[in-house]
C-alpha cells in the first residue's frame, strides 16, 4: 500500500497544529503578558495633558490700594503638534491667513515670519499653547470659533494677564512680567525658588517677574499651575476630560510704599527736572538733568514710604512681550534708561551731604577733645595740604569765600569745605593712631559702601574708596604690563589729597539715593541703622477678586516682615558736655534755621514745612576736563524733629547736572514733603481716571 498520501496528511497536520500553537501562544502573550504595555501605548496616543498657569498674586501698597492686579484676556494661539501635521504649503498658507487676520485689527501685530518664529520657539513643547495675539476682540474670538477647520492648530482661550492700575507710577519698584528666557530656565536659583514654593512648573512659555517686586517676590506672587488631562480622537478633537487639577492664585504682597506719596514724588521730580533742563550754570555748562531720584524712609523702622525714579515707564506696555523698537527705546542712553531704578541702582557723588560721615568720624576719634583745637579759622577761603607740593595742594571753598571760624556744629551749618580739608588732612597725618580709614569706617556704620539689602534687582552698593583698594587696583592693573608700559592706574598709594577729596563727598565716593536717605534716617532716630523695609507682609486672601480690605475677605498672613536693625551707632561726649549726636543734629538744624545756613534762603522762598527740620545741601562736581558737566544737585532732609516720637521722615533727592543743592534738589525735597506733612496729599490718579495731579509750584532756576 502506498503510504505517501498518509505521510503528506500527517505532515500537514503537524504544520497546522504548530501554527495553531504559535497563534495561541501569541494571543496568550498579548492578552496576559504585554497587555499593560499596549494599554500604556494606547493611552499615550489618546491622552493629552495641558498646563494652565496659576494667576499671580496682587501687589498692594501700605493702605491696601491695588498696585498690580490681573484681568482676563482673550488670547489667540497655536499648537505646534497640530501644525507639524500640515504640509509646507499648508503651513505657509495658515501663517499668511493668520497674519492677515491679525493685521486687520492691529498693524503692529505679528507678521507671517513672526508667527513662524513663535511656533518654532524651542521654549515651547509640541502640545503647548503658543500665544500669538492677546486681547483679541470679541469678533475675532467668534471668527476662529466658527472657522476652526480652516485654521488647524489655532486655539482661542482666556488667560489672566497683569494690569497696572496706576500706569507708570511706581514702575521702577513694581517691575513687570515677561516670558521666561532660556538663561532663566537654566538659572538654578530661579528654578529652586519655584520648586521651594511648591510651584515647580517653570518651563518655556511661562511668565516670570522681570525686575522690581515682580522679580524679587516671584516665589510668592507666582500662582500654582493647574493641569487638565483630556482624551482626544485621532483628529485632535477632545473626547472627554480624564483628570483636572485647577490652578491656584499666588499670594498677595503688601508694600510699605504709599502710592499717593510715590505718585506725588515722581510728579514733583519730573516737573523740576523739566524746568531746569536747557538752562546754563554760571560757568556756561548746560543743565541736562538726565535722571533723578528721591527716597523717603521712616526713621522709626526703616520702612520705605516712596522711592521715585525718573525717567520711568509704563509696565502695561510690556505685557505680552516687548517689541524690538520699545526695548531699544527703553535702553537708549538718550532717554535716561527708564528701566533703571535710579533710587537704588544710580551711584552719584554725594557732595557735602557726606560731611555727616566725615564729622562723625572726627568726633568719635576725639579730634576736638582736650588738647585739640576746637575748630578751624578760615581767613582766606583756602587750605593748603600739609607736606604737599604742586598746584593741587591748595584747595578752596565753593566760590573762594572766607567763612571765618567754624567749630564742628557751625561747619555743618555753613558747609565750610576748608574746615573738612583741614580735618581730613589731620586724620591722614595721624593715621598711625587713627588707622588709614576712620572716615570709611564711619561710612560703613551708616550703611554706605555696601548694598542695603532691599529686595530689588539691580541694587548697587555705592563706593567707599580705601588705601587698600588703591593698592590692589594698581597691583592688578600691573600684572600684565609689557616692558616699558605705564600702569594705567597712575599711582599705587593713597594720599592726603584723596582723604581731602573724600571728606566733602568727592573723589571716588559714590552713594545711591536710598543709601543717603537711610544714613540721614539713622542720624534722625539717634543712631539706629535699619535695613530699608520695602515689603510689609505676604497674605493669602479668601477671594483674590475681592477688595483686600473687605470685611468678608479675610486674609491669612503667610509672612510678616519686621524691622531689622543692622547697626547701632554710639556717640561720645563733646567738651561742652553735649553728646556728639546733639552737636551733629544742631548743625543740621542750623542749615535751615540759621541765617548763615546753606538752605536757609531756599527754605524761606519755598515756605518750608511745619515744625523743626534738619537738612544738608550738597553740590557734586561731575564730568572731567575733557568732558565737562554741570554740577549735581543733592539734598538730604529729615523731620519734624519736634514730632512726639521723633522725626517721621528722612528724604534724599539727587538730580545730576542741575546745579547747587539748595537750588534744585532742595526745593524738590520740600515740594515733595509738603502735602505729605500737611495731610493734604492728593490721591494718585489711575490710568482709567480722567484727572491729573495738581501743578507743582514753578522752580526758580538759578545759574
Amino acid at each position: 500500500m502506498d503510504d505517501t498520501p498518509r505521510l503528506r496528511l500527517s505532515i500537514l497536520g503537524i504544520v497546522c497544529v504548530s501554527l495553531f500553537a504559535s497563534l495561541t501562544a501569541r494571543l496568550w502573550y498579548l492578552q496576559a503578558i504585554d497587555r499593560e504595555e499596549f494599554a500604556a501605548t494606547g493611552e499615550t496616543f489618546r491622552l493629552r495633558t495641558v498646563k494652565q498657569a496659576g494667576p499671580r498674586g496682587r501687589v498692594l501698597d501700605r493702605n491696601g490700594k491695588i498696585l498690580v492686579d490681573n484681568r482676563l484676556s482673550v488670547v489667540v494661539g497655536i499648537v505646534r503638534d497640530d501644525v507639524n501635521k500640515l504640509s509646507a504649503q499648508e503651513t505657509s498658507d495658515l501663517y499668511g491667513a493668520l497674519a492677515d487676520k491679525f493685521n486687520r485689527y492691529d498693524i503692529e501685530a505679528l507678521k507671517r515670519a513672526d508667527i513662524a518664529d513663535a511656533v518654532n520657539d524651542p521654549r515651547y513643547k509640541p502640545l503647548d499653547f503658543i500665544p500669538l495675539y492677546r486681547d483679541a476682540p470679541a469678533e475675532m474670538e467668534l471668527f476662529f470659533a466658527e472657522h476652526r477647520e480652516e485654521y488647524p492648530g489655532v486655539r482661542v482661550r482666556r488667560e489672566t494677564v497683569r494690569t497696572y492700575p496706576y500706569g507708570h507710577i511706581g514702575a521702577s519698584i513694581l517691575g513687570y512680567v515677561g516670558q521666561i528666557a532660556p538663561a532663566e530656565l537654566e538659572d538654578k536659583d530661579v528654578v529652586a525658588a519655584a520648586a521651594k514654593a511648591g510651584k515647580p512648573y517653570i518651563e518655556g512659555g511661562d511668565e516670570i517677574g522681570k525686575g522690581g517686586v515682580e522679580q524679587s517676590m516671584e516665589a510668592d506672587l507666582r500662582g500654582t499651575p493647574g493641569t487638565t488631562t483630556v482624551e482626544v480622537s485621532r483628529t485632535g478633537e477632545v473626547v472627554q476630560v480624564r483628570d483636572e487639577t485647577p490652578p491656584e492664585v499666588g499670594s498677595d504682597v503688601w508694600l510699605n510704599i504709599d502710592i499717593d506719596a510715590q505718585a506725588w514724588a515722581e510728579h514733583v521730580l519730573k516737573a523740576n527736572m523739566r524746568a531746569v533742563r536747557g538752562h546754563l550754570s554760571k560757568d556756561g555748562k548746560v543743565y541736562r538733568a538726565p535722571e533723578g531720584a528721591a527716597a523717603i524712609v521712616s526713621p522709626h523702622d526703616g520702612s520705605i514710604v516712596a522711592l521715585a525714579s525718573v525717567p520711568t515707564y509704563d509696565p502695561s506696555a510690556l505685557v505680552g512681550g516687548i517689541s524690538t523698537d520699545v526695548w531699544n527705546e527703553l535702553n537708549d542712553p538718550k532717554n535716561g534708561y527708564p528701566l533703571n531704578n535710579w533710587a537704588v541702582s544710580g551711584q552719584f557723588p554725594p557732595g557735602s551731604t557726606f560731611k555727616l560721615i566725615s564729622l562723625y568720624a572726627a568726633l568719635e576719634n576725639n579730634m576736638f577733645g582736650p588738647g585739640n583745637p576746637p575748630g578751624f579759622e578760615d581767613s582766606s577761603g583756602k587750605y593748603t595740604i600739609a607736606d604737599c607740593e604742586g598746584p593741587t595742594c591748595t584747595r578752596q571753598n565753593a566760590g573762594g569765600n572766607a567763612l571765618g571760624f567754624a567749630d564742628p556744629q557751625t561747619s555743618i551749618t555753613i558747609s565750610s569745605d576748608v574746615f573738612y580739608y583741614w580735618l581730613a588732612d589731620r586724620m591722614w597725618q595721624g593715621r598711625a593712631l587713627l588707622g588709614e580709614t576712620p572716615i570709611q569706617d564711619a561710612g560703613t556704620k551708616f550703611g554706605l559702601g555696601e548694598k542695603t539689602g532691599i529686595p530689588l534687582a539691580g541694587e548697587r552698593g555705592g563706593r567707599l574708596p580705601t588705601p587698600e583698594l588703591f593698592r590692589e587696583r594698581y597691583d592688578d592693573a600691573g600684572k600684565n604690563l609689557k616692558p616699558g608700559e605705564t600702569n594705567p592706574m597712575g599711582r599705587r598709594n593713597w594720599t592726603a589729597g584723596d582723604n581731602v577729596n573724600m571728606s566733602i563727598g568727592q573723589g571716588e565716593v559714590l552713594v545711591t539715593p536710598l543709601q543717603l536717605a537711610n544714613a540721614y534716617a539713622t542720624l534722625a532716630n539717634g543712631g539706629t541703622h535699619y535695613k530699608p523695609l520695602l515689603v510689609q507682609k505676604v497674605t493669602k486672601p479668601t477671594d483674590a477678586n475681592k477688595d483686600p480690605l473687605a470685611a468678608d475677605n479675610p486674609a491669612e498672613e503667610v509672612q510678616v516682615f519686621n524691622p531689622v536693625v543692622k547697626n547701632q551707632l554710639t556717640f561720645g561726649t563733646a567738651t561742652d558736655g553735649r553728646s556728639h549726636l546733639e552737636v551733629l543734629q544742631a548743625g543740621f538744624q542750623g542749615v535751615i534755621s540759621n541765617g548763615r545756613g546753606t538752605a536757609n534762603k531756599m527754605w524761606e522762598e519755598t515756605g518750608g514745612l511745619p515744625g523743626i527740620w534738619s537738612a544738608k545741601t550738597g553740590t557734586a562736581e561731575l564730568g572731567t576736563k575733557s568732558k565737562p558737566k554741570a554740577d549735581g544737585s543733592v539734598f538730604a532732609l529729615y523731620g519734624p524733629v519736634d514730632a512726639p516720637f521723633g522725626p517721621n521722615y528722612a528724604i534724599s533727592v539727587i538730580i545730576p547736572e542741575s546745579g547747587f543743592g539748595a537750588d534744585t534738589a532742595g526745593p524738590t525735597a520740600v515740594r515733595i514733603m509738603a502735602p505729605l506733612v500737611n495731610g493734604n496729599l492728593p490721591p494718585a490718579p489711575k490710568v482709567d481716571e480722567d484727572r491729573a495731579l495738581p501743578p507743582v509750584p514753578p522752580l526758580k532756576v538759578k545759574p
